[in-house]
């Protein structure tokens, strides 16, 4: 079952919107990290500065043992900067001369630790920057200091945020403007799109209703050139349709031909005979009654003889009336019976009552002549028969015409419709006569099947379109 495809207009929305999505969430993700990056150097920068800051006003506090001094310090920094979270003055011994604390210092901070860069620590999902400074080079003690990194989140949290806003209100208006685009588009495809399925060969080549001036304007240009082109291809190939079965026409005439100047020519000479002992006494009342009636018949049989090979001969267009197939079988018959070769009989089997079919009565009786000749030259030369069988059901009228000749092989039955291919010898055939049968089934909306065995023989079904009632 073949995949349902998504409209144009769908497939852009939907790269449309992948695409802003990955390219907003890739920026808002790129600027949040350069953000907290710069942000969180700044305030390292401001950190290192400000433990030392506190570390060179506690040196004097701390050579006074003013105590008090170092508290109000420590609060007037502490009040003053809001990311410090805490401060710890250590003496040097190690033990703690004044902090930001009064409930007691932490375990992680009851002393100093190892001199080494700032670090980065987690608690109660708050991060902090820890810096420590000496006092006096260490003499006098040490300061540790914890800087909280809430504020550049949050203003980092914001910028991505900003983003994010200006990443959705350009995608509402991508989303907006390329539905519009889309569905011009779309609107024009499907104008295109039924103006292509209201062309027929056999009418003028429809206006396009797109005037653009960009791609779909190219593609419909091109569409309409197309049709243009087709439509002259299609003349210029029932022209050279006719002119095949002109030449196919005349070609099996030479074939008809030998054989009905057999059939012709007994009753011409008996209609010759009778009217020379006529001629030699012209007043023999009983001789004219007695020669009359078969120079009649005779003549009434040359007629019916030459009559059906002027309407095999006849170029005429097609003209689709209903055709009685059992009348065009025996005209078929009278025209080829006599090319039949010694020892292969024609069985013709069709019933009374069958319904007629849509048809050019010419066209049919070349293609039943055409077939019959093709049957009569598979017998080489051997005894057989042909089988013409009439049948229908449900309305389809089906006729098959077997013979129990040579066959054909694989490789020339694969090509047994190809214009010009033939397996006769020269001079025999134009190899136009199963090309034609078929492309005339097709036009009279039917159809022609083909069915060989090597040694066996060759079944040619064709299959009608019933009169419609």
């Amino acid at each position: 079952m073949p995949r349902t495809a998504l409209h144009l207009r769908g497939r852009i929305l939907a790269l449309l919107f992948i695409g802003v999505v990955l390219f907003g969430s890739v920026n808002a993700w790129v600027f949040r990290s350069v953000m907290l990056r710069s942000l969180r150097s700044s305030l390292t920068a401001q950190g290192q500065a400000l433990v030392e800051l506190v570390a060179d006003q506690s040196e004097s506090l701390l050579l006074h043992r003013d105590r008090f001094g170092l508290d109000r310090m420590l609060d007037s920094y502490r009040s003053r900067y809001a990311e410090a979270f805490y401060i710890v003055v250590y003496d040097g011994n190690g033990g703690i001369a004044a902090s930001t604390f009064r409930d007691g210092v932490p375990a992680f901070l009851a002393s100093p630790r190892p001199a080494g860069p700032p670090f980065r620590f987690k608690s109660k999902d708050t991060y902090f920057q820890d810096f420590q400074a000496p006092i006096l080079h260490g003499s006098l003690g040490m300061v540790r200091l914890g800087l909280s990194e809430n504020a550049i989140r949050s203003r980092a949290a914001f910028g991505e945020s900003a983003i994010q806003g200006m990443v959705l209100l350009f995608l509402l208006a991508g989303v907006g403007g390329s539905f519009l685009i889309a569905q011009d588009v779309h609107r024009d495809a499907l104008r295109l799109s039924s103006a292509v399925s209201a062309f027929r060969m056999d009418g003028p080549v429809p206006a396009l209703p797109v005037q653009r001036r960009d791609e779909i304007g190219l593609v419909a240009r091109a569409v309409q050139d197309m049709m243009s082109r087709l439509k002259d291809l299609q003349q210029e190939n029932l022209a050279l349709l006719a002119r095949f079965r002109d030449a196919d026409r005349m070609s099996s005439v030479g074939l008809i031909a030998a054989g009905l100047a057999h059939d012709i020519n007994n009753p011409l000479s008996g209609l010759m005979a009778s009217l020379d002992r006529l001629s030699r006494k012209p007043e023999d009342a009983a001789r004219l009654t007695a020669y009359l009636p078969p120079m009649k018949e005779a003549a009434r049989h040359i007629q019916g003889v030459l009559q059906r090979l002027l309407e095999f001969v006849r170029h005429t267009r097609y003209e689709e009336v209903p055709v009685d197939l059992k009348d065009a079988a025996q005209k078929a018959r009278m025209l080829v019976e006599h090319s039949l070769p010694a020892g292969v009989g024609l069985n013709l089997q069709v019933p009374d009552g069958l319904p007629a079919v849509f048809f050019d009565p010419a066209g049919l009786l070349q293609i039943f002549v055409n077939i019959l000749i093709n049957a009569a030259d598979a017998m080489d030369q051997r005894e057989g028969w042909i089988d013409l069988r009439v049948s229908e059901e449900s309305g389809r009228v089906t006729i098959a015409v077997q013979d129990t000749g040579i066959g054909m092989p694989p490789e020339a039955l694969a090509r047994a419709f190809d214009p010009l291919f033939t397996t006769k010898p020269p001079g025999r055939g134009t190899g136009l006569g199963l090309a034609i049968a078929r492309q005339m089934m097709r036009d009279h909306g039917g159809d022609i099947e083909l069915a060989s065995t090597p040694g066996v023989g060759t079944c040619v079904t064709l299959r009608f379109r019933a009169l419609e009632v």
